[in-house]
């Protein structure tokens, strides 16, 4: 299990790569939720529940993730 300071780390840094793609993020994903995790969309959705009900079947917790709306 990681420690909160790792899971901090890796929020920064994927928070970090969102901001840096996010002119990439916004023609691909316009209007979704995304989830990332180690720099990577992981899932994306129009629908919030709809995204955290995917990452529930993928064995994700979105307490460790970024979710963000890209518009």
């Amino acid at each position: 299990m990681e420690s909160e300071l790792e899971l901090l780390k890796k929020s920064e840094d994927d928070l970090e790569w969102f901001n840096e793609n996010y002119e990439g993020l916004k023609e691909e994903y316009d209007n979704e939720f995304i989830a990332i995790k180690e720099e990577e969309v992981i899932a994306h959705n129009k629908d919030f529940e709809k995204l955290l009900n995917g990452l529930k079947t993928i064995k994700e917790n979105p307490a460790e993730l970024i979710i963000m709306h890209v518009s």
